[in-house]
């Protein structure tokens, strides 16, 4: 007889050989699972795409009563991401605030991806303004939202910029480079040359041209 955690090891080989026929198989047959069993399986199928399987999956967990974690929902807001799917990614969030899940950077990420890629602005502004930690992968996908809609330096494009210089993260390179395409695209290349040379100052070596990182 496999053991319940002898179970999830070997379902976490499965999905790691990528093997999700027989990890399928092996869930199906387990007679007890945890939400670490559970968020194996989700976060598997979020990685190659099969949304609709990850929300099946999602709502299967919650009527086994089994909580989500901060990685169960990230993958599960991916999937909303991919699939357009404002009602059901919004309706997590409601549940996330209901039930009391942690909020940490990485989750508030992915909802803030996650309203981003569904258009809802409003919403992504309101949840970055309400953020107490913010990391580079915050300021990309608000950087890349403005990028997206055209909106690259109004009155929050500059906050972004402003904030980013305060915190002291315009050396991340993604970020940096974020910062660039943004304002050559909206014909600020005086900024561009800016931020452009305060990396090399700052890191203390040439980086590749302005033009090789817009291009």
């Amino acid at each position: 007889m496999v053991l319940f955690q002898d179970s999830n090891h070997l379902l976490n080989i499965y999905v790691k050989s990528k093997n999700l026929s027989h990890a399928r198989k092996l869930f199906d047959e387990m007679s007890q699972r945890d939400v670490r069993t559970w968020t194996i399986l989700v976060s598997t199928f979020a990685r190659v795409g099969s949304n609709g399987i990850v929300l099946e999956l999602f709502e299967d967990m919650q009527n086994e009563g089994i909580k989500p974690n901060q990685f169960t929902l990230s993958s599960v807001l991916k999937c909303c991401s991919s699939l357009s799917e404002l009602r059901i990614g919004k309706g997590v969030h409601g549940w996330t605030l209901r039930n009391g899940v942690a909020f940490d950077v990485v989750l508030e990420n992915s909802l803030l991806d996650f309203y981003v890629k569904c258009e809802d602005f409003g919403s992504a502004k309101w949840l970055f303004e309400l953020m107490e930690e913010r990391n580079s992968v915050t300021w990309n996908i608000m950087i890349g939202a403005h990028l997206n809609t055209g909106d690259v330096y109004k009155e929050l494009g500059k906050q972004i910029h402003g904030r980013v210089l305060t915190l002291g993260i315009e050396v991340d390179g993604f970020v940096r480079n974020s910062l660039i395409d943004m304002f050559c695209k909206c014909g600020k290349m005086e900024m561009a040359l800016k931020v452009f040379e305060k990396m090399n100052m700052d890191i203390g070596r040439k980086e590749n041209s302005i033009e090789e990182i817009v291009s």
